[in-house]
């Protein structure tokens, strides 16, 4: 766990010694390479045993590795098959299992960097967060969703100017990877949602707390659309200490929204002033609170968050900004000491849900 820690203060470094430096302090383009090369060394590096999911994807690899055309490796896969293609490539150029590694990762953090760049008023708040909130441990074991997610993110452009044509596309592409993705194509018909107010967001949760009620008997509707996910049903994703680490999730984020509000951020501060921007950011942050309400129901629905996550932490990232200097100062450390306990307690306490420390590079 020591390296859980050390990357924390290497990033809370990273990002003070940026803004110190830097000619325009909130958008410094140092702290967004230096951690960028920091993570794809990590995520690209790392042994097998790093991740529960990456041993799978290493015995896929080797097997693919073999085929003798891309349809063999289509044939043999479980997986989608963009996934697939993606394999085939890297084994066909002459790479490794750290090539594959390696792509996944540039696609996934350069996404990631460039959202932030475009949308965040601060890279140094909006990178703390992202690490806090373990969007970059994700890349460590959910390989296949975080190229969904990537690709995503870039629909987010489009779902802004409302370009249903372009929008579409991106989401089919990103299924390609992820089946899930493609249930992202209703963010497109979502009702505008203002969270200028407390009162909106609180009509808004009751509203889909009705849904949530349903959704507690009829958790089974989702894997009728995705049977790959159906064994999940009576797997530990039904048991009672992953629904606690459900509410914990929810309770978080509920955290956050509340110290926003208290502290009085100006939610309308979204970068460019843009409604549009607004409009949807709102919608990526009250689904991101959405989703984590609805994995109490049912755990599985928390792999939907990773989706919406990026966006949430823009949101709140500028909300922080738009602060006065003292309440920024004091809703920043609160929600990043939070956030930090958070996930340092479920590394420490359930490591098992990850399977990432002790982290080994690869031998």
């Amino acid at each position: 766990m020591w390296l859980h820690y050390f990357l924390f203060l290497l990033i809370c470094f990273i990002s003070i010694t940026g803004y110190i430096f830097s000619k325009r302090k909130q958008k410094n383009i140092f702290v967004l390479i230096t951690v960028f090369a920091l993570f794809f060394v990590i995520a690209t590096f790392r042994d097998i045993g790093v991740g529960n999911d990456t041993i799978v994807y290493y015995r896929f690899f080797n097997e693919v590795y073999y085929c003798n055309s891309f349809l063999e490796a289509v044939d043999i896969s479980r997986f989608e098959i963009g996934y697939v293609f993606l394999n085939y490539f890297v084994a066909q150029i002459g790479g490794n299992f750290t090539v594959l590694l390696g792509f996944i990762s540039i696609i996934y953090l350069s996404s990631i960097f460039r959202f932030i760049g475009k949308y965040a008023l601060s890279n140094s708040i909006a990178i703390l967060l992202t690490f806090t909130f373990s969007m970059f441990y994700d890349l460590l074991n959910v390989g296949r969703q975080c190229l969904a997610v990537a690709i995503f993110l870039y629909g987010i452009d489009y779902l802004i100017q409302r370009n249903f044509v372009k929008y579409l596309v991106i989401i089919i592409f990103a299924s390609l990877f992820h089946t899930a993705s493609f249930f992202m194509i209703f963010l497109y018909f979502l009702p505008a949602i203002d969270l200028k107010y407390a009162k909106n967001f609180i009509k808004w949760s009751i509203l889909f707390l009705l849904f949530l009620v349903a959704l507690q008997y009829r958790a089974s509707f989702l894997t009728n659309f995705l049977p790959y996910y159906a064994h999940y049903l009576n797997s530990i994703y039904s048991e009672g200490e992953i629904r606690l680490a459900s509410i914990a999730f929810l309770l978080i984020r509920i955290f956050v929204i509340v110290i926003i509000y208290f502290f009085k951020g100006d939610l309308q501060n979204q970068k460019h002033g843009e409604q549009s921007n607004l409009t949807v950011f709102s919608q990526l942050v009250f689904m991101e609170c959405f989703v984590a309400g609805a994995s109490i129901a049912f755990n599985l629905l928390d792999r939907f968050e990773n989706y919406f996550c990026l966006g949430f932490i823009i949101f709140v990232s500028n909300a922080i900004s738009s602060m006065k200097s003292r309440n920024r100062l004091i809703a920043k450390l609160l929600i990043i000491i939070v956030t930090m306990i958070y996930l340092s307690t479920t590394l420490t306490l359930r490591n098992e849900w990850y399977g990432i420390f002790p982290y080994q590079f690869i031998n």
